[in-house]
């Protein structure tokens, strides 16, 4: 079988969860600096003037064009695997979705937390299809190619996934709770400190089986 175009887009693929690694420590830090300028302030809008505020926009800025090249990155990678298997066209399309939903989500931070929490859970609900559609087209690809080991593999890649990409949304909505609550908000650091070493977590495990796919392919194509 000929993996070419497969191999390439694999490549790109993983650079990209390299990218989304940086996104999510950045969009961690975004939301713990005007989180607390939110705290310390009285006036939402005030907070652009304070350096603290000023920090927390320009971190949000960084993170928007971190995004924006994590989800082009990632788009190229699965157009070109997407030759080689189709269930990579169905990733293609939700890193679309994700991406817009990401950027306006960190976009409305300021002027509305309420409905950036939302734009970000259905960001990260799309983020979850993406890397499930990538898994099974990975999964597909080495079925083809007789790499049956680590086909089966990608099961349970796929349960470490989903799983902690639901804990992921309950916690994203528990920090939103007590960010409304003044005697609690202590608690939405500490949980988003948690949450964000889950996302990193997944991104780990994603990139770690697709560095073993593009392994696997590469033996093929040598092979042949």
């Amino acid at each position: 079988m000929n993996c070419v175009n497969a191999i390439k887009g694999i490549k790109k693929i993983i650079l990209a969860q390299f990218f989304a690694i940086i996104t999510a420590l950045l969009t961690s830090g975004t939301a713990l600096l005007l989180s607390l300028c939110l705290w310390l302030s009285k006036d939402v809008y005030s907070i652009v003037a304070t350096p603290l505020g000023k920090a927390g926009i320009g971190l949000g800025l960084i993170s928007m064009i971190s995004v924006a090249l994590t989800a082009v990155i990632s788009f190229i990678g699965y157009i070109q695997a997407s030759k080689d298997e189709a269930e990579f066209r169905k990733s293609m399309i939700c890193t679309l979705i994700m991406g817009a939903l990401t950027l306006i989500g960190t976009f409305f931070k300021i002027p509305n937390g309420f409905i950036s929490t939302i734009l970000n859970s259905a960001g990260t609900v799309f983020e979850m299809f993406v890397m499930i559609f990538a898994i099974s087209g990975a999964v597909k690809l080495l079925e083809k190619t007789e790499e049956t080991a680590l086909a089966e593999r990608g099961d349970k890649v796929l349960d470490i996934l989903v799983v902690t990409y639901i804990i992921t949304l309950i916690f994203s909505l528990i920090i939103r709770i007590f960010e409304l609550s003044s005697n609690i908000k202590n608690a939405s650091i500490i949980i988003g400190a948690l949450s964000l070493g889950i996302s990193i977590f997944q991104y780990v495990v994603f990139i770690k089986y697709f560095k073993q796919t593009l392994n696997a392919l590469k033996k093929t194509e040598n092979r042949e």
